[in-house]
């Protein structure tokens, strides 16, 4: 009889039988492999079977309500930040106006530089014996010939007076090129109103929707015709608003600069006939007579021909005298500044430009007010 081994059954038994653990692990791959599947077919079939976009029903998020302006709040709005930009605006163009005055100040002082080479040549043997010769020839058209044509005198002095001081032309560009700068800061300054008020407006939560800003300046432009339509006043002052109002053009700054120089001289001419009236003299009688004779010209042409019959008339009561230069040159400066006043300053009647400025600002500061309010009123429901 052979005997066992007792650890050999054992030992054999071993080597034939799996561990759990592996068993459990190879039931456990399939099962989480078929789960996956039904997972996936299940959503695969979701996505093959939903609705169309639009036709099912879907989230809707609430709609937005904006806040209504309200009357109150416009009323907060003009006090708080129009009313204050109104008030530069203001300020920026009386500051307008201010340039526009020192402008035409500055430059008809400069013509003063001319007067010493002007009395000069007009005080000159050469001058004289000129204006003898052509007064002569004057004398002659004035009794047997055509009146129309006795000015040989006026238009040498005023030759004479254009080289050394000013021309018309000169005192005509002058005033316009004074109009377009003025309305040119005007027009910046109400840019520079717009722009600060836009601002403004989109900084507030209850703003709604953006102001209208080319359909207020239109009813500014509105606002100052009217205005103007209904002044009983110098036309100077209507033509200034008309021209900041944005009807005027170029022809209209060349008429407007014509009517306010013939203004002047037909000041310096009744204003010299004045004077020779009280003094018996001739030079005033002169230059109203060369004002006279420059208003045939033209609108542009009556203060050379004042300054023409100056001359003549100084001629006649003073030229062979010692004091002749002297009293030449103190006409001239006189000349110069009634110029200047007249332009600027003029009369109760007639007021000068600066007035007329003063006048047209106060009336774009009344249209733009009404104008931004009627704007901000259009945006309430």
């Amino acid at each position: 009889m052979t005997r066992r081994d007792p650890g050999s059954s054992s030992v054999s038994s071993d080597r034939h039988t799996a561990p759990p653990s592996k068993k459990r692990k190879t039931i456990l791959l399939p099962v989480l492999a078929l789960l996956c599947s039904v997972v996936l077919l299940v959503i695969a079939w979701r996505i093959a079977t939903r609705p169309p976009l639009g036709t099912g029903a879907r989230f809707t998020p609430p709609e937005v309500t904006q806040p209504t302006l309200t009357e109150e709040q416009i009323q907060a709005f003009f006090d708080a930040e129009v009313r204050p930009q109104l008030e530069q605006y203001s300020q920026r163009n009386q500051e307008a106006v201010g340039s526009a005055a020192d402008r035409i100040t500055s430059r008809i002082g400069a013509y003063r530089k001319g007067i010493p080479a002007f009395v000069e040549d007009i005080t000159s043997w050469g001058t004289r014996f000129g204006v003898i010769g052509r007064g002569a020839q004057d004398l002659w058209e004035k009794w047997w010939g055509d009146q129309a044509k006795a000015i040989r005198v006026r238009d040498n002095v005023s030759a004479k007076f254009a080289k050394h001081l000013f021309s018309d032309k000169d005192l005509a560009a002058l005033v316009e090129a004074t109009l377009k700068q003025f309305r040119d800061d005007l027009q910046a300054s109400q840019n520079r109103l717009h722009a600060n008020i836009n601002s403004a407006w989109k900084s507030k939560t209850y703003a709604q929707g953006d102001l209208d800003f080319k359909r207020i300046v239109a009813q500014v432009d509105q606002n100052v015709t009217v205005v103007s339509h209904k002044m009983v006043t110098d036309s100077v002052t209507i033509g200034i608003l008309a021209f900041v109002g944005g009807f005027a053009l170029e022809e209209a700054t060349e008429a407007l600069a014509k009517s306010i120089i013939a203004r002047v001289a037909t000041y310096l001419a009744t204003s010299a006939a004045t004077t020779a009236a009280a003094s018996g003299g001739a030079t005033g009688t002169s230059a109203a007579a060369g004002g006279a004779g420059g208003a045939a010209l033209g609108p542009v042409g009556t203060v050379i021909g004042v300054a023409a019959g100056i001359v003549v008339g100084l001629a006649t009561d003073w030229w062979m005298t010692k004091k002749f230069a002297q009293k030449l040159t103190g006409e001239c400066e006189q000349l110069l500044s009634q110029v200047r006043d007249q332009i600027l300053v003029g009369s109760t009647e007639s007021p000068g430009l600066k007035q007329a400025f003063i006048d047209a600002i106060a009336t774009l500061q009344q249209a733009e007010a009404s104008a931004l309010r009627a704007g901000l009123t259009e945006m309430a429901p």
